[in-house]
């Protein structure tokens, strides 16, 4: 749109003024992936915090077909992703520290730690309409709260607690993922699951394409 980026670095200066230090990230698909390096370029240079962005275009929790279609058209292939984080020293550097980090521990308890991030714990979302989110992507129906008929505390003390203790997994899950040694190079967890596949206990193969190419680009001389 014209005139946007002026008015965008117009807010940038706005906020530097009045001491507010912008954190910036941003999506790469289909209709920016020729101009990526020039945002974080920009990015990173107006911004001391890591520039951070994401190739994983997600799809509607309302499963609308023809919009998801849309959606799935701005989508980069795997091997378009790695060309792209392949030319980013940060992002390469990024991706090798991941594959460093520890997965989940080996342990009888592994089956029972359906959410392997903090969601809910350290932080939460509330939707324009009242809805408490333990995470913006976790919008299954048993995984949200209506704050219209009930409180914040509630849902904090209450209901987190009961959405982290759902059982899982199915066994396609735990063959594929969950014993996966890459899953951290994965978009793999509940929420982007729903959104993916309608269900939070599944597996995409979109995701593990994305790893497998992460982690032939980052050490070729493995096999997974």
């Amino acid at each position: 749109v014209p005139g946007s980026f002026a008015a965008f670095q117009r807010g940038l200066h706005f906020l530097s003024e009045a001491g507010v230090t912008p954190i910036l990230k941003t999506m790469v698909v289909r209709s920016n992936a020729h101009e990526i390096e020039r945002i974080a370029e920009f990015c990173r240079g107006h911004s001391p915090h890591v520039f951070r962005y994401d190739s994983l275009l997600s799809l509607r929790s309302d499963r609308n077909i023809e919009r998801n279609q849309d959606i799935i058209a701005e989508r980069l292939s795997p091997e378009e992703i790695v060309l792209i984080e392949g030319r980013d020293e940060a992002k390469k550097k990024e991706i090798r520290h991941s594959c460093k980090k520890a997965t989940l521990p080996d342990s009888p308890q592994t089956d029972k730690l359906f959410f392997p991030c903090s969601a809910g714990l350290g932080s939460f979302s509330i939707r324009y309409d009242g809805t408490f989110c333990l995470c913006p992507n976790l919008l299954h129906p048993t995984c949200v709260n209506d704050l219209t008929t009930g409180s914040l505390e509630a849902a904090v003390r209450n209901f987190v607690p009961k959405v982290r203790a759902l059982p899982g997994f199915n066994m396609k899950v735990k063959e594929k993922c969950r014993s996966c040694r890459i899953i951290n190079l994965c978009q793999w967890c509940p929420g982007n699951m729903f959104l993916e596949t309608g269900k939070l206990d599944d597996w995409s193969p979109y995701f593990c394409e994305i790893a497998q190419a992460r982690w032939r680009m980052v050490s070729p001389p493995h096999k997974v």
